[in-house]
């Protein structure tokens, strides 16, 4: 085999030079692949997939994001959805060998010298769950009956990571009942695997432990969400990015505990799971009939029903299948931080729903899933198994004509930032947001046309999305004077790392370990007012 080639370290001196005014960019040659539509909205890339930090090749494909502050730095601890039938994931070891496939990296930045001074794998140590003995160790064991591979022939229940997909970083004390000092006080980074109906679920602390949680149920997880409840209930939301006509809203509740690991103070090994469903007063078996029953703004009760995780994923889905309500693809969510009762989440497709499906009259052609919106608002947040009521707030036919939404935050100041995955599609995809007070809709960015509209001399590709977006104000703000709202999340360009990175010299060898292009930014939105003008 060939010496790799060696290239210059980028090493990114300049992240952001003011939080106000104009935002310099990242220390890389690589395009800026996005931009933003409001003149309030402004972008700044901080790194890009095929960058060197030190020796460390910054990987491509990032999705699910955290960010915490340790000290003076920044830790952006990020998901990389490598797909375990790739050939260079397969062959990628972490943690010294204990797990392959799908990772998660982490970057350091400087809040003096405003520069990422390090980066690194993140997941140190993996405890597995044992299904035969149930118990946790250090070998990973199927469930009794479990498929051995899943539809597109990659290995479950492995040391094969596969598809980290989004994720959620729970801030320290989420997981902690003050009053009884149950519970566990640190961070803790949430994510699962998006392969198939065996797809595992896990947590990591911010050593960087990864542990398997068997609670959370075995789904094609898109994120894992816990519910803002500091008390002694222990709950997380499981979104199952299956198929259009089979994925529930899943959830784990659990105890909070004062001793044990670290994941088991948590409350998160003494639970059971749940799917939603419908409750006998507002019958609906799906999606469809939703939007038939009900429409838009009128909310109706639901419940949750208990599953047996302890069996295989075909039978878990099996029962998910026949008790909860079939949604069309839930992707991701994201409590209010100001009404900790409401959860809204979107769906990526309607099911084929005429309205939700009408092509966008500015692009004709361009076939168009505009999914939905949801609002699930809980009875009673401290004990979520008791439900609540569902929502229906966008039906995927409304201006700007959303098309496949994807990720989500719901920020500080009542809006919803809804990140589009159009696919392999002509159609450029954006970042729209959502006015809680109202239901107004505004386009907040997008991918520039220059590379991603077909027929461009720059052109890249037709396939790329943005992800992981969250809400960092209280980490960037400049205190009571800075009326600016933050926000830091990743685009995904996918194909060829080389198409993605023009800037990089032919023949590089280093450059296709990254697989495929990426890049983190940071937002600023200085005034929401011009988003949402029409």
């Amino acid at each position: 085999m060939k010496k790799s080639t060696v290239r210059t370290a980028v090493i990114l001196t300049a992240f952001v030079t003011a939080f106000s005014g104009s935002l310099a960019g990242a220390n890389s040659a690589a395009p800026v692949y996005m931009e933003g539509v409001a003149s309030t909205v402004k972008l700044t890339p901080v790194v890009s997939a095929g960058d060197i930090v030190g020796t460390y090749l910054v990987p491509g494909i990032p999705d699910g994001l955290g960010v915490v502050k340790s000290g003076n730095k920044l830790r952006i601890i990020t998901n990389h959805e490598w797909s375990g039938t790739n050939a260079i994931a397969a062959g990628r070891n972490s943690a010294g060998g204990l797990t392959q496939g799908s990772f998660i990296s982490e970057m350091h930045y400087d809040l003096t010298t405003k520069s990422v001074t390090k980066a690194k794998d993140f997941i140190t140590d993996v405890v597995w769950y044992n299904y035969a003995l149930a118990k946790f160790g250090n070998k990973p064991s199927a469930p009794t009956d479990a498929a051995v591979l899943d539809e597109y022939k990659t290995p479950n229940h492995s040391l094969l990571l596969n598809r980290f997909c989004s994720a959620t970083l729970a801030p320290e004390g989420s997981f902690y009942d003050k009053s009884s000092g149950l519970g566990y006080q640190g961070a803790v980074f949430l994510t699962g695997e998006e392969g198939g109906d065996e797809s595992r679920g896990f947590v990591s602390d911010m050593n960087g432990q990864l542990v398997q949680i068997p609670g959370f149920g075995l789904a094609a997880w898109e994120n894992l969400i816990p519910t803002p409840n500091k008390g002694k209930t222990t709950a997380v939301m499981g979104m199952e990015d299956g198929s259009a006509t089979d994925s529930q809203l899943w959830m784990y509740q659990g105890t909070k505990t004062k001793t044990g690991t670290w994941y088991e103070k948590a409350g998160l090994t003494n639970g059971s799971g749940y799917v939603l469903a419908q409750d006998p007063s507002a019958p609906v078996a799906n999606d469809n009939e939703i939007r038939a029953n009900h429409g838009k703004n009128k909310a109706f009760k639901v419940k949750f029903t208990k599953i047996d995780t302890t069996v295989n994923g075909k039978l878990q889905n099996d029962q998910a299948r026949e008790k909860g309500i079939e949604l069309a693809r839930v992707e991701d969510g994201s409590f209010d931080p100001k009404n900790p009762n409401d959860f809204y989440f979107v769906t990526t497709e309607s099911n084929k729903d005429p309205k939700a499906t009408a092509p966008n009259p500015a692009t004709p052609t361009v076939s168009r899933d505009g999914g939905a919106l949801w609002r699930l608002r809980f009875t009673d947040i401290s004990n979520p198994a008791k439900g609540g009521t569902l929502e229906l707030l966008l039906d995927g036919s409304e201006a700007p004509l959303l098309s496949k939404p994807d990720n989500i935050t719901v920020d500080g100041a009542g809006n919803v930032l809804i990140q589009e995955d159009p696919g392999n599609n002509a159609l450029v995809a954006r970042i729209v947001s959502y006015r809680i007070k109202d239901g107004a809709v505004g386009i907040v960015a997008k991918f520039k046309d220059e590379y991603f509209a077909e027929g461009a001399a720059s052109f890249i590709s037709k396939d790329e999305e943005s992800s992981g977006i969250i809400d960092v104000t209280d980490l960037l703000s400049k205190g009571k004077t800075d009326k600016s709202r933050y926000y830091m999340y990743v685009a995904q360009v996918h194909g060829p790392i080389a198409k993605a990175r023009p800037d990089v010299a032919e023949g590089d060898l280093t450059l296709p370990k990254a697989i495929e292009g990426g890049q983190w930014y940071i937002m600023q939105i200085s005034d929401w007012t011009a988003v949402y003008t029409k």
